[in-house]
């Protein structure tokens, strides 16, 4: 249970968390063109923590802030349920 919890939680995470970049990366592209779609690539980090904010409040799409934190979220409540396993069973 332990490690199949933590596998899943991270797996999910990863695969939605990488969905939520490609979302923020097309709404910068679609708003302010390609070299801010370049630029928030190579500044994934706070594209991922920005972008969906922006969308939120400029644009009315909450769609990528509900995606990329709620990815985040997911991916912690599998990783502790994979991490309470693993002390049970020590």
């Amino acid at each position: 249970m332990k490690l199949t919890a933590y596998a899943i939680g991270l797996a999910l995470a990863a695969i939605v968390a990488s969905w939520a970049l490609f979302l923020d990366l097309a709404i910068l592209y679609e708003t302010h063109g390609f070299w801010s779609g370049l630029v928030g690539l190579v500044l994934a980090p706070i594209t991922f923590v920005v972008v969906p904010w922006y969308a939120g409040i400029a644009l009315d799409t909450w769609l990528p802030l509900a995606v990329g934190y709620g990815s985040v979220g997911v991916g912690i409540v599998f990783a502790r349920l994979g991490s309470k396993a693993s002390k049970g069973r020590t």
